[in-house]
């Protein structure tokens, strides 16, 4: 591999992945387009993927949701580089494993059941309001609101996009109760018009 030295613009050296790792050099910002390659040459059993899928096979209903949240963060890093049909294969181990916490409604526990990706029973709440909208009327999952926003490599990745709730339903705003026009703003608001752009 070769690399420019810090502080050195023209002087270049050839290094080992060995000598990057040992060395701090992050090679995956050197080479952005073969970071899964430099991730399963810096591992020693040669695939990041495999431990991460494995201990995920393992959540049982015992599992506490923190840590299922965790695994599944850390398999979206893992295939975040990885095309979508190799990242599909190399999750297939998952396919047919109950590892989806779902809640169904109000309760103490954090989830209710875990459920497998072929089950079409449950949904992916993305925003709070949907949230609060869905929450006791169908089954969602039940991973905290920060965490859903950044698995969508994993959603996608998995086939589960269609189960977002933003990407199958519409919301519509009504008024209710006593409409009155606020004058006021209506008339800051045209005069504002000319300087908003389309």
């Amino acid at each position: 591999m070769h690399l420019t030295s810090p502080g050195e613009t023209n002087l270049a050296c050839w290094t080992s992945v060995k000598q990057c790792v040992s060395r701090d050099i992050a090679i995956d910002s050197e080479y952005p387009s073969c970071s899964y390659l430099f991730r399963c040459l810096e591992t020693p059993k040669g695939d990041p993927i495999a431990p991460i899928v494995a201990t995920a096979g393992l959540i049982t209903s015992s599992t506490k949701l923190g840590d299922i949240s965790r695994l599944f963060r850390n398999l979206c890093t893992a295939v975040k580089d990885v095309n979508a049909s190799k990242a599909a294969q190399l999750l297939k181990p998952l396919q047919n494993k109950s590892i989806f916490p779902i809640t169904n409604g109000p309760g103490k526990r954090r989830y209710d059941s875990l459920l497998d990706m072929h089950n079409t029973s449950w949904f992916i709440a993305d925003r709070p309001v949907l949230h609060d909208s869905f929450h006791g009327k169908v089954p969602l999952l039940a991973l905290p609101m920060e965490d859903i926003s950044v698995l969508g490599d994993l959603f996608r990745v998995l086939r589960l996009d269609s189960r977002i709730l933003s990407k199958q339903t519409t919301s519509q705003t009504q008024a209710s109760g006593r409409v009155t026009m606020d004058w006021g703003s209506t008339s800051s608001l045209r005069r504002k018009v000319p300087f908003i752009k389309a």
